[in-house]
C-alpha cells in the first residue's frame, strides 16, 4: 500500500496531475481502492483531489528527498539537536531512528566520545562514522534508498538484541490527542521497538509536525518523556501535551 502510494506521490511529482482510471489500470486494482488512497494522500496534505483525479499541491514534504528536507527547517532542526544532545548527560548507549533531524543530532553526538549509536539511518551513521570516538551499530534489512534507511525483519531482529539509556525519534507527526504518526510503515515496527527498548524517550520535531496526524500510528504522547520542538510549535498543543506529564522543551533558532 505504501510503496503504491509513494509510486503515486511521484507521479504527481513529474506530471503534476493523475487519473484515477490510469492509475487503476497501472495498478490493476480498483479505482474505489485508488480512491482511499487520494483520499489518505489529501489527509496528510500532499495533493487536492478533483473531478475523476487529483493534483498536486505545489512542493508538499513528502515529495523531498533525504537532502531536501534536511534544508526545510534547517536553523530549527540544527537548535533541536543541539539542545537534544544537551540531553545525553550519563547516557552511552543511543538509539537513533531515521529523519532529517536525527541526522543533525548525529553531527552532534559526532563530537561526544565513547556512546554506541544504534540506528536505522542511513545517513545518520554515516555522519556518526566519520569520527572513530563512538561505536555504530547500522541495523541490516532492506534500504528504502530515497530517504535512506533500512528496515524489515533483519533490522528488527539486530534490534531485540539491544536496550538504550536513551531514543530519539524524528516523526512525520506529533499530536497531543492523536499521538505519534509517521507517513512510513516500513519504519513503523523499528519506531515501535525503540521506544520500547530504552530507559528515555526523546521526540524530536520541528513546529511544522506538532499537531499533525500521519498515516500510521506508532505510540501515545504518555509514552514520551520529552518533547524537544521549536518556539512556533502552536500553543495549544504544548499547553495540553505538559497537561498530560510530557516535558515539552522549547527551542529558539
Amino acid at each position: 500500500m505504501e510503496q503504491r502510494r509513494d509510486h503515486i506521490l511521484e507521479l504527481l511529482k513529474e506530471q503534476g496531475t493523475v487519473r484515477v482510471s490510469s492509475l487503476s489500470k497501472r495498478f490493476n486494482i480498483s479505482e474505489v481502492v485508488i480512491r482511499k488512497d487520494l483520499q489518505c494522500l489529501e489527509t496528510l496534505g500532499v495533493l487536492e483531489r478533483r473531478h475523476g483525479g487529483a493534483v498536486r499541491i505545489q512542493r508538499g514534504y513528502l515529495y523531498k528527498d533525504l537532502e531536501e528536507r534536511m534544508a526545510t527547517m534547517g536553523p530549527q532542526k540544527h537548535a533541536i539537536a543541539h539542545a537534544a544532545r544537551l540531553l545525553m548527560s550519563d547516557a552511552r548507549v543511543i538509539m537513533l531512528n531515521s529523519g532529517s533531524t536525527n541526522v543533525y543530532l548525529a553531527r552532534e553526538l559526532a563530537l561526544i566520545e565513547g556512546l554506541v549509536v544504534i540506528t536505522n539511518a542511513v545517513r545518520a551513521a554515516s555522519e556518526l562514522a566519520d569520527s572513530e570516538r563512538n561505536q555504530v551499530i547500522l541495523l541490516g534489512g532492506e534500504i528504502k534508498a530515497r530517504y535512506q534507511f533500512t528496515y524489515g525483519q533483519d533490522a528488527l531482529r539486530i534490534l531485540k538484541k539491544y536496550h538504550a539509556d536513551i531514543c530519539f525519534i524524528s516523526l512525520d507527526g506529533v499530536d497531543a490527542s492523536q499521538g505519534l504518526t509517521s507517513y512510513y510503515h516500513y519504519e513503523a515496527d523499528t519506531i515501535r521497538q525503540m521506544l520500547a527498548h530504552a530507559t528515555r524517550r526523546v521526540i524530536i520535531a520541528d513546529s511544522t509536525k506538532i499537531g499533525k496526524i500521519s498515516l500510521e500510528h506508532v505510540g501515545d504522547i504518555t509514552e514520551i518523556d520529552i518533547i524537544i520542538t521549536d518556539d512556533n510549535a502552536p500553543e495549544d498543543q504544548i499547553q495540553r501535551m505538559r497537561a498530560l506529564g510530557v516535558q515539552v522543551t522549547l527551542v529558539n533558532a
